[in-house]
């Protein structure tokens, strides 16, 4: 990774602004030779073994939908896509993998290829500080095998094409196929369908040469803004296809980087639940639980507002708490897809107002008391009369003008005595920080500040 932060460093691409401007305005050979310096460090990467945390059960592989991969090109809508896994793997993973590509396999225009490198920077600078943590660990999204060659690297691999085949079959009359109309001697069309596989329920191409599929004469009709395709053309486009081989493409990677780095797959798109869940019929309950933990970072203002370099500061201050909270997450989370509630951003909200919220309040009610009761215990050892304590001038936080208030009633060694009480008094004490869900106190606490 320090390779490849490196390379944006010694280019000044330190924000996105910066990186537009580089994209679009330096020579085309210096945004190629840019891409392909990160494409190296990036490969030299596959042949490293990820540090640490190797067997832990919270180590996942990003899947295309929620790492932005499949999504429409929209830059934006990409980045959206990013922010949220990058909100997720800071409240819930060890590590996860995002497979990236700085030089794609297939050829661009001058366009793509400046457009492209904008949005790769961009998602790498979106996600710089849980890079620098190790919690986010980018590897490439494109396996150099022949075909001849992947099924020994991938056993998997007939099976895998095997169930996009069948999953074609299944769903291929649930997508429409629609001819805008020749424009700028170009071919426009669109694929519609069900947004469990397309990202906003639908696809756009256009086509630079009239494909072969399409039919002779095709022109827009009179007053009316598309053509409908047959179900014929609709197969022979290969549009559909392509969709379920690129899930298949995934779910290829997954299993390469699954039996490198004992990962699992993480995804937020129905379809490739599905997919995967064809292969492997304990997969569903497992992405249950993640879904709904990826709804509880993505809608609760508690999680979802608080700084991603916070969150980063406090789990490498406290480990441990860390690790209490996301166990006893996990334990509540269960019981929702024992129960086969449906998974959603509703279930979210009812475990955090049900559950979340009034512990995390009661364990600061209990933190605020025991530091009183601390302070108030080392106030009176110190000789402070209860008069002064019971007018209220100590509330939990000591005032500087009490130390100068004590220091005129009793003298300096009174002063002294009692700032040292209050800097031993423990802001949360250890039945504080004991408790699981400790680690979002501190969460709390820090966005308050």
């Amino acid at each position: 990774m320090e390779r490849i932060i490196s390379i944006l460093e010694e280019r000044g691409l330190f924000s996105d602004d910066l990186v537009d401007h580089f994209a679009f305005h330096s020579s085309l050979a210096d945004v190629n030779r840019v891409r392909e310096e990160l494409q190296a460090a990036l490969d030299e990467r596959s042949y490293e073994q990820v540090p640490d945390n190797s067997l832990s059960a919270f180590n996942f592989l990003a899947s295309a939908s929620l790492r932005g991969e499949s999504v429409c090109d929209e830059r934006n809508c990409r980045l959206r896509k990013v922010a949220r896994l990058a909100r997720y793997s800071a409240l819930y993973c060890d590590r996860v993998l995002l497979p990236i590509q700085f030089v794609p396999a297939h050829a661009q225009d001058e366009f793509d290829a400046r457009y492209n490198l904008g949005r790769e920077v961009a998602t790498v600078l979106a996600l710089r500080p849980l890079l620098e943590a190790g919690i986010i660990y980018l590897l490439p999204s494109f396996l150099k095998y022949c075909p001849q060659c992947m099924p020994l690297v991938v056993p998997e691999r007939p099976e895998i094409n095997a169930a996009a085949r069948q999953l074609k079959e299944t769903h291929v009359n649930e997508f429409k196929l629609f001819y805008e109309g020749r424009a700028h001697g170009k071919h426009p069309v669109v694929l519609e369908g069900p947004a469990e596989y397309l990202e906003h329920g639908h696809r756009f191409r256009n086509y630079p040469r009239r494909p072969s599929w399409l039919p002779k004469g095709l022109a827009k009709p009179l007053g009316k803004s598309r053509t409908e395709l047959t179900r014929g053309a609709v197969r022979k486009s290969g549009m559909v296809e392509e969709i379920f081989n690129d899930i298949a493409e995934d779910a290829t990677l997954q299993q390469f980087y699954a039996a490198k780095y004992q990962t699992k797959y993480l995804t937020d798109r129905p379809g490739e639940a599905e997919f995967l869940g064809s292969l492997n019929s304990d997969f569903e309950p497992a992405r249950q639980k993640s879904a709904l933990c990826a709804h509880l970072a993505h809608s609760i203002p508690l999680l979802s507002e608080v700084p991603i370099e916070t969150v980063v500061k406090i789990r490498r201050e406290d480990n441990e708490a860390f690790q209490q909270y996301r166990s006893a997450l996990g334990n509540i989370v269960k019981k929702y897809v024992v129960a086969g509630k449906e998974i959603g951003a509703r279930e979210a909200k009812e475990i955090y107002f049900d559950e979340l919220e009034p512990a995390v309040r009661e364990l600061q009610r209990k933190a605020q008391l025991e530091r009183r009761a601390s302070l108030k215990k080392g106030l009176l050892k110190a000789g402070v009369t209860t008069a002064v304590v019971g007018l209220g001038i100590y509330s939990g936080i000591l005032p500087a003008q009490l130390v100068e208030l004590c220091k005129a009633v009793g003298g300096v060694k009174l002063a002294a005595d009692l700032a040292e009480t209050f800097a031993s008094a423990e802001r949360h004490p250890s039945t504080i920080r004991n408790n699981n869900l400790y680690f979002l106190l501190r969460v709390k606490e820090e966005t308050e500040e």
